[in-house]
């Protein structure tokens, strides 16, 4: 009785634990040069008001996890180029980012 008593406690722990999960969700995309419309590796991309941060690959792409957020603000930077912020809203598809020269 007692080894069913503590296994019930132990799974009412794991089916709490797994109920206070907050989704996360992938924002996908890839960051070009906006006059040459050439990829860029190497930037940086932020989520604002955050200490998140990815850079972009060899080809451009990036995917940032955001977590249970209806919008999520993204500041794009890199040497020689505006900084950029795009927010994105519910609607989570790839997004193309195009970066001015400075």
């Amino acid at each position: 009785m007692k080894k069913l008593s503590l296994f019930v406690v132990m799974c009412l722990l794991a089916v709490c634990g797994f109920a206070g999960e907050i989704p996360t969700k992938a924002i996908k995309g890839r960051v070009y040069d906006k006059s040459t419309n050439e990829v860029l590796a190497g930037v940086k991309v932020s989520l604002e008001n955050s200490t998140q941060s990815v850079y972009t690959d060899f080809e451009g792409n990036f995917t940032f996890l955001v977590s249970g957020q209806e919008k999520a603000t993204l500041k794009f930077s890199s040497l020689g180029y505006s900084e950029e912020k795009i927010t994105i809203t519910s609607s989570f598809a790839d997004i193309k980012v195009q970066l001015p020269e400075l």
